[in-house]
């Protein structure tokens, strides 16, 4: 029941919307005399004002963002239409992040030459990167057969302890001295070269004791009388010292080395500076360029004593 009258209000209003569009355009329409509208003319006249009032809601609908009706085209129902925009709309959503401008030539050429200029620049600085860091540097991993397997090896044999040589000779060269001196106390030579090689090894009462023997043999010898006052200082006995080298003086007057020594005595060790700035003096007397074993000017050191 419901049914029927719903689709019989709808006829009633579709006719009356047809009515009041005639009346609307038999207003639009020109009239005749007496205000009544001939038939043939009014008849043109009316569609006509039909069409305009077409074009005119056509108008309003295409403000609206509809399509412009066509006069003979059938009207599509309203949610057709709005299922098409919407449809249109996501078509154009979807294709429009796709389109863009593309990169120039002017804009790609440029953009390419600097990244290789920073390419290079950057693989420059790789070799003092790791030379800042040896031990950050990773290297390639070694497996059992990369890394050959090397056969244990046995320490090395001890070697065989051998004395030095220079010992030996001075032994046995000792030795040999000792064996002439005994058979032959009166072998000068043999106590001078005994008492030298105590000298040389730091054995100054023994060299003490063969210097005497051979100034008992020789007694006007200014060199062994000189290194016996070495051995004395060394042994400690710094007066027997000086009287050596003075007597090596009285010897040979112009013996350089025991004056010299004479007066590294007296100031060093005995505390003597004028004593030593005598013995000095007349070293220099005799040669006025004296040096030092170790290269200084006896002049200069003279003039150094206080």
């Amino acid at each position: 029941m419901s049914r029927r009258k719903s689709g019989k209000q709808s006829r009633e209003s579709r006719q009356s919307g047809k009515n009041s569009a005639q009346q609307k355009a038999q207003a639009l329409a020109p009239r005749g005399q007496n205000g009544v509208i001939p038939e043939a003319q009014g008849a043109n006249d009316i569609e006509l004002a039909a069409e305009g009032l077409i074009a005119v809601a056509a108008g309003e609908k295409a403000a609206g963002g509809g399509e412009i009706p066509r006069p003979g085209d059938s009207v599509e129902p309203k949610s057709e239409r709005a299922a098409k925009r919407r449809g249109r709309g996501k078509a154009q959503k979807a294709v429009t992040p796709e389109t863009g401008r593309g990169i120039g030539p002017a804009v790609f050429l440029p953009c390419l030459f600097m990244a290789l200029i920073l390419g290079i620049y950057l693989g420059t600085l790789l070799p003092d990167v790791y030379s800042l860091y040896p031990g950050k540097v990773p290297l390639p991993a070694q497996t059992a057969e990369t890394v050959p397997q090397m056969p244990p090896q046995m320490p090395p044999p001890p070697m065989p302890q051998q004395a030095k040589p220079a010992q030996n000779s001075i032994d046995s060269s000792i030795a040999g001295l000792v064996s002439r001196t005994t058979l032959n106390p009166g072998d000068v030579n043999a106590w001078i070269e005994l008492g030298n090689r105590y000298f040389d090894t730091h054995q100054p009462a023994k060299s003490i004791e063969a210097y005497k023997r051979a100034l008992e043999l020789e007694p006007q010898n200014a060199d062994v009388l000189t290194d016996l006052g070495i051995m004395y200082r060394e042994a400690g006995d710094y007066e027997a010292a000086v009287q050596c080298f003075r007597q090596a003086r009285q010897v040979d007057p112009r013996h350089a080395n025991s004056m010299f020594n004479e007066g590294v005595v007296l100031l060093n060790d005995l505390k003597r500076p004028g004593e030593a700035r005598q013995a000095w003096q007349r070293l220099l007397e005799i040669n006025p360029e004296a040096r030092s074993p170790d290269g200084k000017r006896v002049a200069d050191m003279v003039r150094l004593i206080r």
